[in-house]
């Protein structure tokens, strides 16, 4: 056993004891078991309110806010107990400010992407990020930047603000539970839910759903859902935000390739081989001609 006040790390031999009070195996096991003890405390602890006197009524003095309580000072061990009494102690008041730390953040995450997420999209939507000016005094072009520049938020938290945990969220009413979506899925969902509702993203999730071969659709495979279920949709990102072409994407490279191939035998095999594919490719080649002013006919 310890001498009274002085710490287990400075002691000659410093090693837990090898039986009875012997050493802590921090496992994942003892963990749970920390932190459900923890839990079943706070519980019991949490059933008054803070700074409230059970039984105490509320009286119209008490409307004044109440003064901000000082952080709960930690439970410290007894530096008479055994270094293994010492160790649990510490071990279980760590991980339960982490999990309390952890359980914020959550809160404050749902409550940012609740608030912010309907008016930053709606930002991004009708482009009002462009009637704000940029420290340079200049209106912003890119969303992005935007995002950065005034609350700090990277393009990439951003977005999945207003485009991922809405259609995750959307998945899970819906009765269709993901722990999360790629970027490559939201870009083939997102598109839906802005142009088509909440229930279309619902339904071309169904029906890929129908015909998926790994645990969830694939963008692919969310992409032939779109066209089976007849729907076209255009990206609704910013100009300045797309990524510039390499050399080694070559549009008119590109399609002179694409010409050599799609000569009328390689579609039809094609068209018999990939029906849906082919029928994409068609409204990507006929949405580009009417953007361009020249319509298919």
């Amino acid at each position: 056993m310890a001498a009274k006040g002085q710490p287990i790390g400075r002691r000659r031999n410093s090693m837990l004891p090898p039986s009875g009070d012997g050493p802590v195996e921090v496992t994942p096991e003892w963990i749970e078991e920390q932190e459900r003890a923890n839990r079943q405390s706070a519980a019991a602890t949490d059933t008054v309110a803070d700074g409230e006197i059970p039984g105490q009524q509320t009286t119209a003095a008490s409307n004044q806010p109440a003064p901000a309580r000082p952080p709960t000072a930690p439970q410290m061990p007894d530096p008479d107990s055994s270094p293994a009494d010492q160790v649990a102690v510490c071990e279980r008041g760590i991980h339960a400010a982490k999990a309390r730390w952890t359980a914020k953040l959550e809160k404050a995450g749902g409550e940012l992407v609740d608030e912010a997420g309907p008016l930053l999209e709606w930002m991004h939507r009708y482009k009002l990020y462009k009637h704000v000016l940029d420290p340079a005094g200049k209106p912003y072009r890119s969303y992005g930047k935007y995002l950065k520049d005034q609350h700090g938020i990277s393009p990439s938290t951003g977005y999945r603000i207003t485009r991922t945990i809405p259609l995750i969220r959307i998945l899970a009413t819906a009765g269709h539970p993901v722990p999360d979506l790629s970027v490559r899925q939201v870009q083939e969902l997102h598109p839906v839910r802005r142009q088509y509702g909440d229930e279309a993203a619902v339904q071309v999730w169904r029906t890929a759903c129908e015909t998926k071969k790994g645990p969830l659709p694939t963008p692919e495979e969310l992409a032939k859902a779109k066209v089976l279920r007849e729907m076209t949709t255009s990206p609704d990102e910013d100009d300045d935000d797309k990524p510039a072409l390499t050399g080694a994407v070559d549009p008119g490279k590109a399609l002179a390739q694409a010409t050599k191939i799609l000569v009328p035998e390689t579609v039809r095999a094609a068209v018999r081989r990939d029906p849906n594919q082919v029928r994409m490719l068609v409204q990507v080649l006929s949405q580009a001609l009417t953007e361009a002013g020249m319509p298919a006919d």
